[in-house]
């Protein structure tokens, strides 16, 4: 441990260390562990959680040990795109764009093949899709492997965006 750390962070750390490879998101983190968000971004912030990686998807901050993170991000991406595979099934180009907001719908109202990301999802602490943190979470997994363009109103805010898939 580094010198100068409190108790406190020492106790977290050790926390952290029983988690076994599992990724949440910070405020699932600090529920469980009893600390602030702020604590917990202070010690990734200062490098004392060797071996724990801090990234941010979207509006949702997530931690887990160095390459689970990703494993997890592209785990729940494979799910997603699933999901945008039937929605554009139907298309007759090569590329073919689905609203992220319908998309999202989708995978709310989904039958079991969907149970599983939505239980994931709960289970690390991602709120809820439709909601702007959440939505803003599958819009920045989304764009890990796919073109995903902004919708603007006439206020020029993003309205909606569209998910462009392209068959190989």
């Amino acid at each position: 441990m580094a010198k100068g750390m409190t108790r406190s962070v020492k106790l977290i750390l050790a926390k952290m260390h029983q988690l076994n490879g599992e990724v949440l998101t910070v405020q699932e983190l600090s529920r469980r562990l009893g600390a602030s968000a702020s604590t917990i971004k202070y010690i990734f912030s200062h490098g004392l959680a060797e071996g724990f990686e801090y990234v941010v998807v979207g509006r949702v901050a997530v931690v887990g040990r160095r390459g689970a993170v990703d494993q997890w991000l592209n785990s729940l991406l494979g799910m997603v795109e699933r999901i945008l595979l039937n929605v554009t099934r139907s298309c007759k180009s090569r590329c073919c764009s689905v609203s992220l907001a319908r998309l999202i719908k989708l995978i709310e109202n989904s039958p079991a093949v969907l149970v599983e990301l939505l239980v994931e999802l709960k289970r690390a602490g991602v709120p809820p899709l439709n909601t702007p943190p959440g939505t803003s979470f599958v819009r920045a997994l989304l764009e890990r492997r796919h073109s995903v363009i902004p919708l603007r109103e006439d206020s020029g805010k993003p309205a909606d965006y569209r998910v462009t898939v392209c068959r190989s």
